[in-house]
């Protein structure tokens, strides 16, 4: 779960209180290299290409749930993955193990988890603790090698001095 789009949820929450979130998607604006292919596939894998990403929030109560599922995308009534948002349902309406989605309640807990964090790092800096220390996640370091600021980070952990962070994956399900 992206602490951004924890962040970005947390906002409009706070701007709109009467509103529940139906979930945070987003897909990379880009142009995808498509293999040379007839035009209604290589339409089609562009398609693809623009999935989105993210969290849906569904209800905790199974007929509410799968009743949203189908308003995100009316495809799913006989079962499949939808190839615009994260969600799948299996021909006996139970979802599929792709769906990205938590309940209600569990969102709660992801953005009171979020707040802690960002209050946790406010105090530290305010601390003075400014060292770098990029977060690795399961043995990747894409924060510091994919960063458009890489030509400004000096960060080498061969030296001894410079260190990841390293953070264990959390469950969704909470």
């Amino acid at each position: 779960m992206a602490l951004q789009m924890l962040t970005y949820l947390d906002a409009v929450g706070n701007a709109e209180p009467a509103g529940q979130p139906a979930g945070a998607l987003y897909f990379h604006l880009y142009r995808p290299t498509v293999p040379y292919q007839p035009a209604a596939a290589a339409a089609a894998a562009a398609f693809k290409a623009y999935k989105m990403v993210g969290l849906l929030v569904l209800p905790a109560e199974e007929a509410e749930a799968q009743a949203l599922a189908l308003a995100f995308d009316a495809a799913l009534a006989h079962g499949g993955t939808s190839p615009m948002v994260p969600i799948g349902l299996k021909q006996n309406g139970d979802f599929a193990a792709t769906t990205k989605a938590i309940t209600p309640k569990q969102l709660a807990w992801w953005l009171n988890h979020n707040r802690h964090s960002i209050v946790r790092a406010a105090r530290g800096i305010l601390a003075g603790t400014i060292d770098l220390a990029p977060i690795q996640f399961k043995q990747e370091a894409t924060t510091i090698t994919n960063s458009d600021y890489q030509t400004i980070m000096t960060f080498d952990p061969a030296t001894g001095f410079d260190r990841y962070r390293r953070v264990a994956p959390m469950s969704q399900r909470r």
